[in-house]
């Protein structure tokens, strides 16, 4: 059998079970399309959750706009401990995004962002954040 995708409805779904989550800890999201402002919702969500240790976006094809709020959220949670995109077509501009809120993170401890073509410059710009 082959799993499900999970399409724009679920994702608000969960979104909106993330802002008052109070056990899960873990979230993986693989091979989500974000071509419906997934990235957004997941974002918002996690800007205001307080248990979420790990979120894994691999294989999601993030879009700019996703990049841009996830930044956004990377930059004021202060629960996320691991976060994996692995595989998600996040090119040199979207990782320059992620390396800017890396920057002023002080809780994420884990960072996957293999496979995304990113080219020297967008793993530069995210190793250089951690010297």
């Amino acid at each position: 059998m082959e799993p499900r995708k999970i399409d724009h409805c679920c994702i608000i779904e969960i979104s909106k079970a993330l802002k008052t989550n109070k056990t899960l800890m873990e979230l993986g999201l693989h091979c989500t399309n974000s071509g419906d402002c997934n990235g957004r919702a997941i974002s918002e969500a996690l800007e205001v959750n307080k248990i979420l240790l790990k979120l894994s976006l691999k294989e999601s094809r993030i879009k700019i706009e996703d990049t841009v709020c996830l930044s956004n959220m990377l930059k004021v949670n202060r629960t996320l401990i691991g976060f994996k995109i692995k595989n998600s077509q996040a090119g040199e501009k979207k990782m320059k995004l992620i390396s800017e809120a890396l920057g002023i993170n002080k809780t994420l401890t884990r960072l996957n962002v293999s496979g995304n073509y990113s080219g020297y410059k967008g793993v530069a710009s995210v190793s250089y954040t951690h010297l």
